[in-house]
């Protein structure tokens, strides 16, 4: 219909769904968001931690008790709103569980690297990745797994994987948690293949 997606009828509603630019940033979500609100019953969250994170804690769809539903990512600033709900693990949560599938294919006796946005909001992912690393007994660059030397932090929105590939490269890394843009992680497939 008009102003957004078709239009389709559940339980005898109309729904319209709508889809609206976040430009990968915080604050255009958060203006998305809060604009959603003044008509909107339900606002979903696709992608991006900062974008969710500004979303979730809108007091705008708080005090509209508009809920709010995104994947589980960052839990920084996320607990106790009452209008947020995750619909999967954060990524914290799921570190034991990726550690678990590397050891039962065998990953674990490889060189690791963790390439991940510097943003805040992964803070929690990567201290939580590589702490698993380190108890798991993984291996780094030079010997055991170290947070300081085999964790690459990127920008939030990356042009290319150019200096990520080289870093990768120059360590012999063979196993690489990723955990950054999207269009960024095809770049870097493309330059590092396995």
């Amino acid at each position: 219909g008009p102003g957004g997606g078709p239009r389709k009828i559940l339980g005898g509603f109309r729904v319209l769904v709508e889809a609206v630019d976040d430009k990968y940033n915080a604050q255009d979500a958060l203006r998305a968001c809060n604009a959603a609100a003044k008509t909107a019953f339900l606002i979903i969250g696709g992608a991006g931690t900062d974008q969710i994170q500004a979303c979730a804690q809108s007091q705008v769809l708080r005090r509209g008790n508009v809920p709010y539903l995104s994947s589980g990512v960052t839990e920084s600033g996320l607990g106790n709103l009452p209008n947020y709900f995750a619909g999967s693990m954060t990524y914290k949560q799921q570190s034991p569980l990726v550690i678990r599938a590397a050891k039962e294919k065998g990953h674990m006796n490889k060189k690791w690297a963790i390439v991940i946005t510097g943003t805040p909001n992964f803070a929690d992912a990567r201290d939580s990745m590589a702490a698993e690393l380190i108890k798991n007994g993984a291996k780094g660059k030079s010997g055991a797994f170290n947070k300081n030397n085999d964790i690459i932090l990127t920008e939030k929105a990356p042009r290319d994987c150019l200096t990520v590939g080289n870093q990768l490269r120059s360590g012999g890394y063979e196993v690489v948690y990723f955990l950054g843009q999207p269009l960024f992680f095809g770049q870097c497939v493309n330059q590092y293949p396995t």
